[in-house]
């Protein structure tokens, strides 16, 4: 039954894989990687059943095609999108795709192989992959996360510059800058990127208004950016903080302030009201 959390997640299997440790792993072709699990406490299905990963655990794509175990026991699983590396003790996913150097298009089922020296190799729709996760190396770098830009209804604001007949900026952004933004052109958007080029698009960006959002965003990709509008009068501090392709953070965030001013018509009403308060 799929609704059933303790079976196969589809009925379409494309590849079984035995591990090393006589563990049996069955690709789907629409529903992830299941893990066939004994339960001796359960005389239902001679005491098996189903722990299946998907998309919603980190799997790059649901449809499997075949599947490696390297010599640290993690499996190399190819999919549509690139490959998954699965640490089966933690059940952590890491993907990999062409931004990473793997080839285009649909890996074929079950076209692999693995040498002795460690080495695995995939085919697929556009020639065959192969590397040795031997010689992998993790990236240790920390990376230093930089504003770019501070863009207002799609307009980039240079410092010193006057917009709007105000100055916005009057210094280069950089961790500690100062925006004075007025309520009507509160409707604002932050660029940034991390000095971190391994594979910049998979670095990932953590950042927080704070007065506004209540918990850390996280982002990754291509352009990071934030934006917000509608803030009411008062200051509020932007951090950011980033990671590299490796996962690596730089939990220092860099900050800026954002101060958004009353409005001409507030502060009238507020005069009128501390002239009838002292009437």
């Amino acid at each position: 039954m799929p609704s059933d959390p303790k079976t196969i997640s589809n009925d379409e299997v494309f590849v079984i894989y035995e591990d090393l440790n006589n563990r049996v792993w069955f690709g789907t072709s629409a529903a992830g990687l299941n893990l066939l699990k004994e339960d001796g406490r359960s005389d239902i299905n001679n005491g098996y059943y189903f722990q299946s990963f998907t998309e919603r655990d980190g799997l790059s794509d649901n449809e499997i095609n075949s599947i490696l175990e390297d010599d640290e026991g993690d499996l190399w699983i190819a999919t549509n999108t690139g490959f998954s590396e699965f640490n089966a003790k933690n059940e952590t996913f890491t993907n990999y795709t062409t931004y990473d150097g793997v080839l285009k298009g649909k890996f074929r089922k079950n076209a692999k192989w693995k040498t002795k020296d460690g080495t695995l190799f995939f085919g697929g729709a556009a020639g065959v992959n192969y590397f040795n996760p031997n010689n992998f190396k993790l990236n240790k770098n920390v990376p230093n996360p930089v504003f770019l830009d501070l863009l207002i209804d799609g307009k980039v604001i240079e410092a010193g510059k006057a917009f709007d007949n105000s100055v916005v900026l009057s210094q280069p952004l950089s961790s500690g800058s100062v925006v004075k933004l007025p309520v009507k052109d509160n409707r604002f958007e932050i660029k940034f990127t991390s000095l971190s080029f391994a594979s910049p698009y998979r670095n990932t960006y953590a950042f927080k208004l704070e007065g506004v959002d209540r918990d850390w965003q996280f982002l990754e990709g291509k352009d990071p950016s934030a934006s917000y509008t509608q803030l009411k009068a008062g200051t509020y501090r932007f951090y950011l903080k980033a990671s590299n392709n490796d996962g690596v953070w730089n939990e220092k965030p860099i900050y800026m302030d954002i101060v958004v001013s009353a409005n001409l018509m507030d502060r009238n009403i507020a005069k009128i009201g501390i002239g009838v308060l002292f009437f």
